[in-house]
C-alpha cells in the first residue's frame, strides 16, 4: 500500500528544525521504510528594499508541514513526540491529504521558484483579491488569529471526527478568487475554518504611507 500524506503541526517559525528533528528520529529508530518525503511548501517573492531587489522565501502554511508516511501506532507516536512538533492535524485521528492537493502544492512551489512574485502591500480603501491555491474548495473567513475561526463542530479540534467538505454555499473553488473591500490598516488573516492550513495574510498600509516594513515573522 502506498504511503499517504498527513498534516503535522509544528511551532511556527521552526518548521525546518522540526523536519530535521523528525528525519533524525526516523533514522535512529530505523523506520526509514515507513517514511517518505517531508514537504514544507514555500514560495519566492521579490521586494524592493532601499532601491535594491531582494528575493525572500515565504512559507505557504506557517506552523504546518506535510509528512508522507505509513501511519500506525509506532510512527504516530514517533512523529508526535518529535521536538518542535505539537501533533497531527486531526489529533488522534489524522486523515490523509488527497494526493491531488500535494500535486497542486508542488506545482505552486515550482511556479514560485521559476517566476518569483512581487511582494505587495495594499492601502486602505483598496480592493484585495485572494485566490484559492488548494486542490479542493474552501471557505474563506477573516480570523483574529490562525487556528481559530468558526469550526462548526468542536469535536474536530479533538480529532474525534473527520473534517468534512466545506459547505457548497460558501465554497471558493480551486483556482477561484474572491475580493475583500474596505480593509483597515494592519495585517488581516484569512483561513478556511474547516481546513485551517489553507490561509493567507493581507498587509494593508495607512493611506499615503510609503514606508517599507517587514511582515510578521511566520
Amino acid at each position: 500500500m502506498p504511503m499517504k500524506w498527513y498534516v503535522v503541526h509544528t511551532y511556527s517559525g521552526h518548521e525546518n528544525k522540526a523536519k530535521l528533528s523528525l528525519l533524525d528520529r526516523v533514522r535512529q529508530a530505523s523506520l526509514n521504510e515507513k517514511f517518505g518525503d517531508i514537504l514544507i511548501p514555500t514560495d519566492t517573492v521579490v521586494e524592493l528594499v532601499k532601491g535594491q531587489k531582494r528575493s525572500t522565501t515565504r512559507k505557504f502554511f506557517p506552523g504546518y508541514m506535510f509528512v508522507q508516511m505509513d501511519l500506525d501506532q509506532e510512527t504516530f507516536h514517533l512523529v508526535k513526540n518529535t521536538p518542535k512538533i505539537t501533533g497531527f492535524l486531526g489529533g488522534t485521528n489524522p486523515q490523509p491529504v488527497k494526493e491531488t492537493e500535494i500535486q497542486n502544492i508542488n506545482v505552486a512551489m515550482t511556479e514560485g521558484a521559476t517566476r518569483p512574485k512581487p511582494r505587495i502591500s495594499f492601502e486602505e480603501g483598496e480592493t484585495v483579491r485572494v485566490r484559492n491555491r488548494g486542490g479542493r474548495a474552501h471557505t474563506f473567513t477573516e480570523v483574529a488569529n490562525f487556528g481559530g475561526g468558526k469550526i462548526p463542530n468542536p469535536a474536530l479540534n479533538k480529532g474525534l471526527v473527520t473534517a468534512p467538505e466545506c459547505p457548497a454555499s460558501t465554497n471558493l473553488a480551486p483556482g477561484a478568487s474572491t475580493t475583500v473591500e474596505n480593509l483597515a490598516a494592519g495585517n488581516h488573516r484569512f483561513q478556511c475554518c474547516i481546513h485551517p492550513w489553507m490561509r493567507a495574510i493581507v498587509k494593508v498600509k495607512p493611506a499615503g504611507d510609503d514606508d517599507d516594513e517587514e511582515d510578521e515573522d511566520h
